[in-house]
């Protein structure tokens, strides 16, 4: 991992914790039913203070995603350089193996040839010259 990324995830996490804070401050402040005796300031204020920590928190939520989104995309470009060099390992050793199975194939091709001659030959000369039969 570049250490850039490491910076980058490492300001994702504070982002979202204080993200999440500011909603749970919010909550626990703001969330719960108000007070039949409240003051028409104190519901502004009220209304205010959580449309703000709303806000807050949503700014930190897109500041994680920003970050997250930069830290993977700079570790796709790290792969993708890593990637190349792979890439080009594997071509040379997929070359290696395609010459071996053209060398296998030609044997096969040698043997192939010499079975037919052999089993010409066997049929030419007959059941007599095969060695383990009877002689008449």
């Amino acid at each position: 991992m570049q250490p850039v990324a490491q910076y980058l995830l490492t300001g994702s996490i504070v982002a979202s914790a204080l993200g999440g804070l500011v909603l749970c401050l919010v909550v626990v402040r703001y969330g719960f039913p108000v007070p039949e005796d409240e003051t028409p300031d104190e519901a502004q204020r009220r209304l205010f203070l959580t449309r703000l920590g709303h806000a807050v928190a949503a700014f930190c939520f897109a500041v994680t995603a920003l970050l997250t989104a930069a830290a993977l995309g700079g570790a796709r470009e790290g792969r993708a350089g890593m990637a190349g060099a792979e890439s080009a390992r594997l071509a040379a050793e997929i070359q290696a193996l395609d010459e071996r199975v053209a060398a296998v194939e030609q044997a096969v091709v040698r043997v192939s040839h010499s079975l037919d001659r052999l089993l010409e030959h066997a049929e030419r000369t007959g059941p007599a010259a095969s060695p383990g039969s009877p002689v008449r």
